[in-house]
């Protein structure tokens, strides 16, 4: 999992493309079992605005992370 901006990679995403600066970030999820199998975590979690929420669980995408995707 990655968060952050991309632009002093080369990348497009700019803070100009945003209404507030202060948003101007992405966020990446990469996440292929088949080409990581070291990792054994049952359960991811982010912590955000005063919350923790799962993002990952049994190594599938949560609840909370599919609703964020659709």
């Amino acid at each position: 999992m990655a968060t952050g901006r991309s632009d002093h990679l080369g990348g497009h995403l700019t803070p100009d493309k945003f209404a507030e600066k202060i948003n101007a970030t992405h966020d990446d999820i990469l996440y292929a079992p088949h080409k990581t199998p070291e990792i054994k975590l049952q359960q991811v979690r982010m912590h955000r605005d005063g919350k923790t929420e799962v993002v990952i669980e049994g190594y599938r995408p949560s609840p909370y992370l599919q609703k964020l995707l659709a």
